[in-house]
């Protein structure tokens, strides 16, 4: 079956999450259509902002880790990440987790969360 590239925005706005001593989680739900090849890999991209202090991060999308990174303070920009097949899911059933730890900054802005898929024509 023939494919093409689509894109889902999955959050427009600035989501933030404060440090409380714990794992700090942004969580963010979203949605595919069924024309979603489930067996094709995905990219998922964000914007980060870490105001001070450094940050652990990791990633999860339907419970599967696809990102674990190490960010200094001050770090503002794009991230990308491949998703591998099989992750994804068709209709409302899917999120993004946004996770950082302890000893990490007092905050971290994720915004503009865009996910692009393949789908079956």
């Amino acid at each position: 079956m023939p494919r093409i590239a689509d894109y889902s925005i999955i959050d427009h706005s600035a989501k933030y999450g404060n440090f409380d001593g714990n794992s700090t989680q942004i969580s963010i739900g979203f949605q595919l259509p069924n024309t979603l090849d489930k067996e094709s890999r995905s990219i998922l991209a964000w914007m980060m902002n870490v105001p001070d202090g450094g940050v652990n991060l990791s990633v999860h999308i339907n419970q599967h880790q696809i990102h674990n990174s190490h960010h200094d303070d001050g770090y503002f920009g794009p991230m990308f990440q491949v998703v591998s097949s099989g992750f994804l899911h068709r209709g409302p059933d899917n999120s993004v987790i946004f996770t950082f730890d302890v000893g990490a900054t007092e905050k971290l802005f994720v915004s503009n969360v865009v996910l692009w898929w393949q789908a079956n024509i």
